[in-house]
């Protein structure tokens, strides 16, 4: 049930926020790591391919969180607008 409430905070706040580049970095570090526990889950299961259930899929957006958290979002996100909470 733990995880059940992990996994909605994540994509019902998390996901929305990143999709906005609104907490840009701190959104992008908590969806990496959600993917990557789901990629190392379905790596032990399913092997590499997605059609296969596979880790292909979830860890190439694994990668593009990872960048986010790193690089930031940009000039075009909310993050960026001046806000005193920008990163």
């Amino acid at each position: 049930a733990f995880w059940a409430y992990v996994l909605a905070l994540v994509q019902f706040v998390a996901g929305p926020f990143l999709a906005l580049g609104l907490f840009t970095r701190p959104a992008a570090l908590v969806c990496f790591l959600f993917l990557a526990a789901i990629s190392f889950d379905r790596n032990r299961t399913g092997g590499y391919f997605w059609n296969k259930q596979g880790f292909e899929y979830p860890m190439v957006w694994a990668v593009i969180c990872l960048f986010f958290a790193v690089a930031g979002g940009g000039r075009i996100f909310i993050d960026n607008l001046n806000l005193r909470f920008a990163f």
